[in-house]
């Protein structure tokens, strides 16, 4: 064997050693960006804040509904006593102090508003992190607790959520058809929907394998009955996107059904200029499912 031979097959040998050392980085970075937002998808969606910002500036009573493990804590919102009654389910990164601003315009509506915190989330403590399953439960249990203790029909209950808790209260409303309504404002059609469209280099993940938590609202709507139900989106919303309101509207089985798009929106509160809108919109379609 020649020298020139021998230096030729070392070359090769040093560039397959060095395309599986880069093979094995590429596959260990995979794993790893796949491990992580397997470990850190708790917290990527729900965000729990405990701080409680603020009390409702109106007259109000603090409810605790009890849990298995701890109790649902909320404030209830009076109007009068034949007035219906909204629960209001919040979205990530907040609980029952920092959406207030929401519960008091509905208030304002001359409805009865209950607002809840979900488990991990303000003063409701329980399981250290929430999950699908236990915002689910907690929803529930502020359902029961209308329905059995305050003794509320159900057809007089409007489901409202905001972002997570549209898909929470899309879910709620598919277990209780029988309310009087429903409303879901900036929520979106699934995580794993909203995933890809937030994180691109996600498209690259299994999320069918790795995502524990799904929110299937688009899938939910479609298979099954619902109570007359609005959809809010604003149009500049840089969280979720407004085409997803739009799918939701769409794939929503049944005739009973309407959508408010608002010019300019963001994700949470709504300019000066779409309020007027929004409320006359609000009053409206309580009006429909409720009555003067």
């Amino acid at each position: 064997m020649t020298a020139h031979t021998t230096k030729t097959k070392q070359r090769i040998s040093r560039k397959k050693l060095s395309l599986h050392i880069f093979a094995g980085l590429l596959i260990g970075g995979y794993v790893a960006v796949g491990l992580y937002f397997w470990s850190g998808q708790n917290n990527m969606i729900f965000r729990p804040l405990r701080a409680i910002e603020r009390a409702p500036a109106v007259p109000y009573e603090t409810v605790k509904i009890p849990i298995q493990e701890s109790a649902v804590h909320g404030f209830w919102l009076p109007s009068t006593a034949a007035a219906p009654v909204i629960l209001y389910l919040h979205g990530q990164n907040a609980n029952v102090g920092k959406n207030l601003h929401h519960a008091e315009c509905l208030q304002q509506l001359a409805c009865n508003v209950l607002v809840v915190d979900y488990r991990g989330f303000g003063e409701t403590f329980g399981a250290l992190e929430p999950t699908e399953s236990s915002v689910y439960h907690d929803a529930e249990a502020a359902w029961d607790y209308l329905v059995k203790t305050r003794h509320i029909a159900p057809e007089r209950i409007l489901i409202y959520g905001h972002s997570l808790g549209g898909a929470i209260a899309i879910e709620l409303a598919t277990r209780h058809p029988e309310a009087g309504g429903l409303v879901a404002e900036s929520t979106f059609t699934s995580i794993k929907s909203i995933a890809r469209w937030r994180e691109p280099l996600t498209n690259l993940l299994p999320l069918d394998l790795l995502l524990r938590h799904r929110f299937e609202s688009l899938e939910k709507v479609r298979t099954h009955e619902l109570p007359p139900v609005l959809f809010i989106h604003g149009t500049a919303d840089a969280k979720v996107p407004c085409f997803m309101c739009e799918q939701l509207y769409s794939a929503t089985s049944g005739t009973d059904k309407d959508m408010l798009l608002i010019e300019e929106g963001p994700h949470a509160r709504l300019p000066d200029t779409g309020q007027s809108m929004y409320r006359a919109k609000l009053k409206s379609f309580i009006s429909q499912c409720f009555g003067s």
